[in-house]
């Protein structure tokens, strides 16, 4: 189970300002905890997204779970709660949801994962048409409280390029450049993890 929601976790993310299956959209798609006090932090322990539902032909009910996000992947964690854990989504509306954190800051930032599951699909004029539920997930940072630092260390060996980061905050990428050749590419690297990536010279730009 692990495995398949880390690929579709990592599959589902976006560059636009929000991130959505085909009948729901939540935004922002970034979340912090402890950021500088806006719309989506209002509080230094909590953060705040909104869920929309964009299409009127089913009736929508998410069940909204958090895992940690380490280098090995998502775990089980009592770290953060969310409210709700379970919402049904009218269309044309859209429905904050709360994430509180209940463990105390460091000096090192820490990653989770909200994942929002669908349950059941129903056609409302159909009751034998069942749909496939979809899965989407949005990534959520526990600031650091030392300054954010990020500190890439690379290496080539054998067709491979090695990357860490020994900072205390995730580095994000969006462009990756291989053998001069420039690819679209989302990329995080948490704290103290190393990525491999093939190819003889990589490049990552923060945005």
């Amino acid at each position: 189970m692990t495995k398949y929601l880390i690929a579709l976790l990592l599959s589902a993310l976006s560059l636009s300002c929000f991130a959505q299956s085909p009948i729901a959209q939540v935004y922002p798609v970034v979340g912090y905890i402890g950021a500088k006090k806006s719309e989506f932090s209002p509080q230094s322990n909590i953060a705040l997204f909104y869920l929309n539902g964009i299409d009127s032909k089913y009736s929508l009910t998410y069940e909204i779970s958090i895992y940690k996000w380490t280098d090995k992947g998502l775990e089980a964690t009592e770290d953060l709660m969310v409210f709700p854990p379970i919402k049904k989504v009218e269309i044309g509306k859209k429905y904050p949801i709360k994430v509180i954190s209940k463990i105390e800051r460091t000096a090192i930032q820490k990653s989770y994962r909200i994942v929002f599951t669908q349950k059941e699909l129903v056609d409302p004029n159909n009751k034998s048409t069942v749909a496939i539920p979809f899965s989407f997930s949005i990534p959520l940072f526990v600031e650091p409280l030392a300054q954010k630092e990020v500190a890439i260390e690379s290496k080539y060996q054998d067709g491979i390029t090695y990357l860490k980061n020994n900072g205390n905050s995730m580095f994000r990428t969006a462009t990756i450049t291989i053998d001069n050749k420039e690819v679209n590419q989302l990329t995080y690297i948490l704290p103290n993890q190393q990525i491999e990536i093939k190819g003889h010279a990589v490049l990552g730009k923060e945005y």
